[in-house]
């Protein structure tokens, strides 16, 4: 069997649908943490914040810092930050859009 050090998970449709999570989801996470290995979410929608995402997995018995959690707008903030620090930024986007 291959291991590994960390394992990144998607959340919608792959960790939880709705407000359940997925059969074995919960499970297989909880035994990759017993053993001490990182468990990291991803998420495309931007529309949520990382805390949101860490509140839900959390609520729903997966109990996960906001850290572990990368979004969408959480990878572009970064990326603009290093590479374009003094940019002017004009952003489209829905008023959920909040950048954590």
């Amino acid at each position: 069997m291959i291991e590994y050090d960390a394992y990144i998970f998607d959340l919608d449709g792959t960790v939880y649908l709705g407000e359940a999570l997925l059969p074995n989801a919960g499970e297989t996470i909880a035994r990759l943490r017993e053993i001490g290995k990182r468990t990291v979410f991803l998420s495309n929608n931007p529309t949520k914040t990382r805390e949101d995402y860490a509140q839900k997995l959390t609520r729903l018995g997966l109990p996960t810092p906001d850290s572990d959690v990368i979004n969408s707008s959480y990878v572009m903030v970064d990326f603009l930050q290093r590479r374009m620090p003094r940019a002017n930024l004009f952003v489209v986007g829905s008023s959920r859009c909040v950048m954590s």
